[in-house]
């Protein structure tokens, strides 16, 4: 199918929705003409910001209206923005995980293979220094003479061309330095030769443990005469220590696995906006995407699974159709409600009335989502709990110690209805466990990851 039938079909698809198949037709929409339109096909207020920008991209009259028509340029425009943000998020995810993997292959064949000695330093350790540029150089010769830089580690020296390029010479070149300790300072000097005469310019000294976190470091050094004053010049180096491969490569693969990160936050940005955007009309959104979102993660990044999985979960929620089961989780909630004020009259421990709070507040606010619910049957079974604790310490005590207490007939009634539906309630609460499971379970196998509430 052309890209231009498929455009025509979901244009033709829009207009159905807004009962405006007649294209000549130019009805005027405001703003809230169109969230109002919006509110009532969602079942709930429609994403103010996703809303807002589309209207905003909208071209408008002088009274600041605009027409069925002009939304729906812009909604398939804005489609075609976000989906294609999902695909590049999805081609740079793959490419950061491809060099994730590579990364971590080496790091595991260099943990088998790397050797230290007993300073911690590997066989091998290479200090790289790039010696980019100077300024400033208080050069007293005249014309333009040969400047140079001499570094020095570990007994080992060596020494950059010499530039003629005044006081503000760049040199651009890399020197390598084989370490074994790490104990010593990199030293470096800079002077300039004219006429067989040499003039010292400046040097520095720069702890090797700068360099610990083994990344290339760009930074300007400010140089020291021979008395250790500092002097107008300054010297720009680049300079990194692998001292452990094993280590380095670490650092890498977390900072993939960083990159990865943020680039699976956005990428579920774009699909939540995208899902918004889908919401008033179901018809657009590509059957089964959001379910088949996992099984483009590859085999190797299992890790990630549960953390994207439970984004996805609340990510794309759709309207579910008013099922029995949900019914039956609401009527099972409303007396658990019921019952529990009850108890709380006079027992007055309030952890029995979070569950329905939290469920009431999800399911109403269109958040009931498999990731909820499980943490709802959580809270369910930790209530269990408090509530044996209670039974094993006070039932015997207020059923029938309450007149050697002083309590009169009215308390001691009082006490023993909360006793007799303290019990009611645990055991109520095994079967309010046990609906919310089979709500879940179904919530889970048909890929239903939000309820609305009723009309």
């Amino acid at each position: 199918m052309t890209t231009e039938l498929l455009m025509k079909e979901r244009t033709a698809l829009l207009k159905r929705e807004f009962g405006m198949m007649d294209s000549r037709r130019q009805s005027r929409l405001r703003s809230e003409d169109l969230f109002a339109y919006l509110d009532e096909k969602t079942g709930r207020p429609f994403d103010r910001v996703v809303g807002g920008q589309i209207f905003e991209r909208m071209a408008k009259s002088d009274d600041g209206s605009s027409t069925v028509d002009e939304f729906i340029k812009v909604f398939l425009e804005a489609e075609d923005i976000l989906s294609h943000k999902v695909d590049t998020a999805d081609k740079l995810l793959r490419d950061y995980r491809r060099q994730r993997a590579e990364a971590a292959a080496k790091l595991e064949e260099l943990r088998r293979t790397e050797r230290v000695n007993s300073y911690g330093i590997m066989d091998g350790s290479t200090l790289t220094v790039t010696v980019i540029e100077a300024h400033n150089l208080p050069i007293s010769f005249q014309g333009t003479p040969a400047t140079s830089v001499m570094l020095s580690i570990e007994g080992q020296r060596l020494q950059t061309e010499a530039v003629r390029r005044g006081n503000n010479p760049s040199f651009g070149e890399t020197l390598t330095f084989e370490v074994k300790t790490g104990m010593e300072d990199l030293s470096a000097t800079v002077v300039c030769k004219e006429y067989g005469r040499e003039e010292f310019l400046g040097h520095i000294e720069i702890p090797l443990n700068s360099f610990r976190d083994q990344q290339k470091q760009e930074e300007w050094y400010d140089l020291l005469d021979k008395n250790g004053a500092q002097t107008r010049g300054r010297l720009h180096l680049g300079v990194q220590w692998i001292y452990s491969r094993v280590r380095y490569l670490a650092s890498v693969v977390l900072k993939w696995d960083e990159h990865i990160k943020m680039q699976e936050e956005d990428k579920l940005d774009f699909q939540r906006d995208l899902a918004a955007l889908y919401e008033p009309f179901p018809g657009l959104r590509n059957p089964g995407a959001a379910a088949n979102q996992m099984a483009t993660i590859p085999s190797g990044f299992d890790q990630y699974r549960p953390q994207i999985q439970a984004k996805l979960d609340t990510s794309f929620e759709v309207p579910f159709s008013h099922s029995e089961e949900l019914q039956r989780a609401n009527q099972v909630t409303y007396i658990y409600v019921v019952i529990a004020l009850v108890v709380n009259y006079y027992r007055a421990d309030f952890h029995d009335l979070l569950v329905p709070l939290l469920y009431f507040m999800t399911y109403f606010l269109g958040r009931l989502t498999p990731t909820a619910l499980r943490f709802i049957k959580q809270l369910v079974i930790v209530a269990c709990v408090l509530d044996l604790i209670w039974l094993i310490v006070n039932s015997s005590h207020w059923w029938f110690a309450a007149r050697d207490h002083g309590d009169g007939l009215i308390q001691e009634g009082i006490k023993r209805v909360v006793v007799f539906f303290s019990w009611i309630l645990l055991l109520f609460k095994g079967a309010v466990f046990y609906i919310y499971h089979i709500l879940h379970k179904t919530a889970v196998s048909e890929g239903n990851v939000g309820f609305l509430p009723f009309v």
